[in-house]
């Protein structure tokens, strides 16, 4: 969604960090609903495993492996997301300087 109000981010450096600075308020607002939905995610397999465990409690593993996996895919694409915002948030900073190759 937000690459098409953002469009699509360039390969070089310089270019990179002009699109960060550029469109920072877009992709801060999809980092933050990605956020609020994945934490929703989680509550839904918190809920799921419960539900499992409470009607069959011979397949309660399945449940908390089903939980288990979706506690990692959250975990690692929180992850992932806080690194894109930190990268994000830095090229926005006004003292930024992008580093030069030598």
């Amino acid at each position: 969604m937000y690459l098409n109000e953002a469009g699509s981010p360039p390969n070089t450096e310089a270019a990179l960090a002009a699109f960060l600075r550029g469109n920072n308020a877009v992709l801060q607002t999809s980092f933050l609903l990605f956020f609020v939905a994945l934490a929703v995610w989680f509550v839904f397999f918190a809920g799921l495993r419960s539900l499992l465990a409470r009607s069959m409690p011979g397949l309660e593993y399945l449940g908390t492996s089903m939980f288990g996996l979706g506690a990692a895919i959250c975990i690692l694409t929180f992850v992932s997301l806080g690194l894109q915002a930190a990268a994000t948030a830095t090229a926005s900073a006004a003292l930024w300087v992008p580093p030069t190759t030598r």
